[in-house]
């Protein structure tokens, strides 16, 4: 088997087809396997999956199973990472979907033919759960650099805050086991970015291959993270730090994960002023130097409403 594609769903109904569609319709030159790992779902989900599995052409590459209890989003991954006979593993969300036909084929023929690189990924269009467009060729690494080649140390250090829908990365018995082992931590595709970036080296295809879809009514929309808490944030990026330390013997590795632990341990009262940023972004504020923190800041500064940006002038930009 050349690819796994993993897609873990609660509650997508209303999207799991075209989800599923954007798999079945790749054009690809090698065999692939669709894990579709259903959450318990308490609504009409598993109908539509069993519908493309009987009635569509490329049905027998989809392996559906529907737990009898809901394990939480991270343990549902990590059971269906364990399903996975392919040499590459993809995934792909129920209720986000692919747009390019060529997606796979692309990804994988690129990490074939470059053997340093862990894994990649590609720019994504974000829709809302309406499927109106908001956002064209997004990625966090735009933010950064036109460049698509992205260091261990610098993944490590600064993430590229990937999303998940179009990555692609090898599948090895080491990745397996670090990320089972991994804490249970609220985010776990930037801990999965970070175990990746131990094996080598990111590419970032500049082109969109995906719709990502920001869905009002999932988890990491409705928490609040304010209530969640500065503190208990950092602490989280501090466990996934040092578990990442545990797991490497490079020297300047460790290095960089120290420096990070420590930003975290010292500062995060000052990222209080901050709690309406997504968790992903505090460990680039605090390593960036300040030139790029303003960049960083502008960057979400844009998307805020006309309160949010005269707080943001009023008492951030003023303090850096």
């Amino acid at each position: 088997m050349m690819i796994s594609i993993i897609m873990i769903t609660y509650g997508h109904e209303k999207f799991i087809g075209q989800a599923i569609e954007g798999v079945l319709k790749q054009e690809i030159s090698f065999p692939i396997e669709l894990i579709i790992a259903d959450d318990c779902s308490p609504d009409g989900t598993e109908t539509i999956v069993q519908s493309y599995i009987e009635n569509h052409p490329n049905g027998h590459w989809v392996k559906y199973t529907k737990h009898a209890f809901n394990k939480g989003i991270n343990e549902n991954f990590k059971w269906a990472f364990e399903l996975c006979k392919g040499k590459y593993i993809a995934m792909c969300e129920g209720d986000d979907y692919w747009t390019d036909s060529h997606k796979l084929q692309k990804q994988v023929d690129f990490l074939e033919n470059n053997k340093e690189f862990s894994f990649c990924f590609h720019e994504i269009d974000k829709i809302n759960s309406q499927g109106s467009l908001l956002k064209r060729g997004e990625s966090p690494s735009n933010l950064f650099s036109e460049e698509s080649k992205f260091s261990p140390n610098r993944v490590l250090a600064f993430g590229m805050f990937i999303n998940t829908c179009s990555l692609v990365f090898r599948n090895s018995d080491n990745i397996f086991r670090n990320y089972g082992n991994s804490p249970n931590l609220p985010f776990g595709d930037k801990t999965l970015e970070k175990i990746l970036a131990l094996e080598g080296w990111a590419y970032c295809f500049r082109e969109s291959m995906a719709n990502y879809r920001i869905n009002e009514e999932s988890i990491t929309q409705t928490k609040n993270w304010k209530e969640y808490g500065i503190k208990k944030t950092c602490q989280d990026h501090i466990d996934l730090y040092c578990y990442l330390k545990s797991l490497t013997t490079i020297n300047e590795q460790r290095i960089i994960i120290d420096r990070v632990i420590r930003r975290y341990s010292d500062k995060y009262k000052y990222f209080n002023l901050l709690w309406f940023f997504a968790p992903n972004s505090i460990c680039l504020i605090y390593i960036y130097s300040d030139k790029n923190i303003v960049k960083f800041l502008r960057y979400y500064y844009r998307e805020l409403e006309e309160g949010f940006k005269r707080f943001v002038v009023k008492y951030i930009f003023r303090k850096i």
